[in-house]
């Protein structure tokens, strides 16, 4: 308990005598300030963007898009000459620019600016807006479709660049700040904190995302994410969002990612990804227990292709890649990555569960065509939105497997199994008739029950917990 002594007027206005009043308050204030002294959190981000805002230039891209056609029951005749220009007819129509806007950062002196490549995609023009309002026109250096990553250069020299850091020292919850153009306001700082990494999307497998929830927003593409130090270490690419703009979540590409792309583009024009041929998933609690591990970790392979790299090494489904040349998989969007930023024709080695025993399997990485392949996605079923009434599960035979002909068992419904699946395995054994699919439960007894299934062209795993789990 702290004592103030304070001094109060009287009617007359005269100073009344001191008193003394108890606060109670006080030492939280007191802590509070001693925490924020203590740098529990920064105050100040002017080092940061003093440091690295000089580099980080405005981009507009100017494309081409069809002006509007009147409709044809129309008729434009009438109209001035300059309106006529903008409303043809059909096939007459002309075409029209578009702006977009972006931002990037110098990371060369001599004019290496990296930004997205959606920022300046199908562009026949490009200029580039220094923090000094100097304006240059770029060219393209290369770009990759797979990490959204381009190279731009200008013709200028001595220019400022930024520091390139490091992604992977950097912990969820870190302060981070973004510097870049949203809404096309230039060199507009924010600042917020690493929300999660290692974020992954079935269009961009080989990006690892850091998620944080610094305020992006259209313009901010292709602008660096810093550290405390000023140093890079994401370029921000993407949010979530149901209406265009910010609502809490942002998305970087890590730098380490990004710098591997852009010393491909400079000395090429073009990406080489790694590319190991299989289809994989996280491996949860329950499909650990039936493939005897002591903890879910890794990443399960569902299927293989024929011909590539995994099948020449001899992986097979129910395989658990737990390493990746000694770098740890604990998810298995750890993996894509890894085996991206590896040139092929590269040896790698892979730890790999199988059996309930870890070994280790070489193999020399195959090419991934970055333009030629439909990014991955999500097996959706085309099935039933409400569960059968009725207990139990149709099977019938075919040549891969059962395929699942009805079910009504809310268990399974619920666990992921839908009509028209084909079971090929159950608890790692090969399933090719009703016998084998009961001598399967029978055998898990009361733990859980994990079967492969084929969905379409995919592959996923479907795991009934088990009344002893």
């Amino acid at each position: 308990m702290f004592e103030l002594t304070m001094t109060t007027p009287t009617a007359d206005g005269r100073p009344s005598s001191p008193r003394r009043a108890r606060c109670a308050l006080l030492p939280a204030v007191l802590l509070l300030l001693a925490a924020l002294n203590g740098h529990a959190h920064p105050t100040d981000f002017r080092e940061i963007v003093s440091r690295a805002g000089p580099a980080v230039v405005n981009i507009r891209a100017i494309t081409e898009t069809e002006a509007m056609a009147l409709p044809e029951d129309e008729t434009h005749r009438n109209l001035p000459d300059f309106l006529d220009r903008f409303f043809g007819d059909g096939d007459d129509a002309p075409t029209m620019p578009a702006l977009s806007t972006g931002s990037g950062f110098v990371i060369d002196p001599g004019g290496l600016i990296v930004t997205n490549r959606h920022v300046v995609d199908n562009a026949h023009e490009i200029r580039i807006r220094l923090s000094d309002r100097r304006e240059f026109s770029a060219r393209i250096v290369g770009t990759d479709r797979a990490t959204d990553i381009a190279l731009l250069e200008i013709e200028a020299q001595n220019l400022p660049a930024v520091e390139i850091g490091d992604s992977s020292g950097v912990a969820v919850g870190d302060w981070v700040v973004a510097i870049g153009s949203p809404f096309n306001f230039e060199n507009t700082v924010t600042a917020g904190i690493v929300s999660a990494k290692g974020r992954s999307f079935p269009a961009q497998q080989y990006v690892p995302f850091l998620q944080t929830d610094v305020p992006i927003n259209r313009g901010n593409s292709g602008g660096p994410l810093l550290d405390m130090g000023g140093r890079v270490i994401g370029v921000n690419s993407q949010i979530f969002s149901e209406n265009g703009t910010y609502m809490g979540l942002s998305f970087s590409i890590p730098i380490e990612i990004a710098m591997s792309v852009v010393d491909q583009l400079r000395d090429g024009g073009s990406v080489e990804r790694g590319l190991l041929g299989v289809s994989i998933e996280d491996v949860s609690r329950e499909l650990s227990r039936v493939l005897g591990m002591s903890e879910p970790r890794g990443a399960v392979v569902t299927s293989v292709t024929a011909g590539s790299a995994a099948d020449r090494a001899g992986l097979q489904p129910w395989d658990v890649i737990v390493a990746f040349d000694g770098q740890e998989i604990r998810r298995f969007s750890d993996l894509p990555p890894l085996v991206g930023m590896i040139r092929p024709g590269s040896n790698a080695r892979l730890t790999v569960h199988r059996a309930g025993e870890e070994t280790e399997i070489d193999a020399v990485i195959g090419r991934f065509d970055t333009e030629g392949e439909e990014p991955a996605q999500p097996l959706m079923p085309d099935v039933l939105k409400d569960p059968p009434e009725r207990l139990g599960l149709e099977l019938a035979p075919t040549a891969d497997g059962l395929e699942v002909v009805a079910i009504e068992l809310p268990e399974l419904w619920r666990a992921g199994l839908f009509r028209g699946d084909i079971i090929e395995s159950v608890n790692q054994a090969r399933v090719r008739s009703i016998d084998d699919f009961d001598r399967q439960l029978e055998a898990a007894a009361n733990g859980p029950v994990a079967m492969l299934v084929r969905r379409g062209r995919g592959r996923t795993f479907v795991v009934m917990p088990g009344t002893g789990s």
